[in-house]
């Protein structure tokens, strides 16, 4: 379950692409702020509400990743029984999983992933507040800053057409 989409399924051709998700995200096995399972490809996205996974697999961005998840952050809480992760419950599947210039706001799990089974984590880390405030430009052209009177994520990253 995620707050997005439940999953992308390898071969299904969607790319998930320029979302994000404030809401709070409750479920099983598998849970994300933007996916629950992951075996395609999704880029540029955020999240902001909480995730809980009852069992295991709970990931800020992604539950399960099983496919390319790149230029995400999360700043929500993430709690679960096992393999919880700042950005990834797990990087898992028959090809190895790639989690790509994706961050966590520290505080929300100790780790970017929960469990590395199958997969490679590239620049991506867990930052403080202010770090993750200054990620537009590194998270690229997707992205714009959130600042002044009229900001509406409290000073972290919007996307470019919000």
């Amino acid at each position: 379950m995620g707050g997005i989409s439940g999953a992308l399924f390898n071969g299904s051709k969607i790319q998930l692409q320029n979302c994000y998700n404030t809401g709070n995200v409750n479920g099983g096995l598998a849970i994300g702020g933007i996916v629950g399972l992951n075996q395609g490809e999704f880029t540029n996205c955020y999240n902001t509400g909480d995730v809980n996974a009852s069992r295991q697999l709970a990931g800020g961005v992604v539950g399960n990743n099983q496919g390319i998840c790149s230029n995400c952050y999360n700043i929500g809480n993430i709690s679960g029984t096992a393999k919880i992760g700042g950005v990834s419950g797990s990087l898992s599947g028959n090809e190895p999983a790639i989690l790509n210039n994706c961050y966590s706001l520290e505080g929300k799990s100790s780790d970017i992933v929960g469990d590395i089974v199958n997969g490679t984590v590239e620049s991506s880390s867990i930052k403080t507040e202010q770090e993750i405030k200054s990620l537009a430009p590194i998270l690229g052209s997707a992205f714009k800053d959130d600042y002044g009177e009229e900001s509406i994520n409290d000073g972290y990253p919007i996307l470019s057409w919000q």
